[in-house]
């Protein structure tokens, strides 16, 4: 039990049969969620507590161009750095959190 938050979360969004899912690994891990199911995983009234932005597969971030084309990417050495970065602040949150980051993130993850 217990909660988390963030002030920007990146998931992925695939369509099938006309309806939105995401694959979110940190809120679940089993399958994909309805769209609307994964906000409501995230924020208690959604119509008034988010704001969402469904963006091209070479976005990431908050300050990612959210139409940004495949010539917009980092190089392999920047996205590598990058990677290492948000893993290393995430290793760190679950540590805080007693949690064991290794198993979580190592090359096993639960999902």
């Amino acid at each position: 039990s217990g909660s988390v938050s963030w002030w920007y979360h990146v998931a992925v969004i695939i369509r099938h049969q006309g309806k939105a899912f995401v694959i979110d690994p940190s809120l679940e891990v089993t399958s994909p969620l309805e769209l609307a199911d994964w906000v409501k995983l995230q924020v208690p009234k959604p119509s008034q507590d988010a704001q969402l932005a469904i963006c091209t597969g070479n976005s990431y971030g908050p300050n990612s161009n959210c139409a940004a084309e495949e010539n917009e990417l980092l190089s392999d050495a920047e996205a590598a750095h990058e990677i290492s970065d948000y893993l290393s602040y995430e290793r760190r949150n679950l540590e805080k959190l007693g949690r064991d980051s290794q198993a979580e993130l190592g090359d096993n993850p639960p999902w």
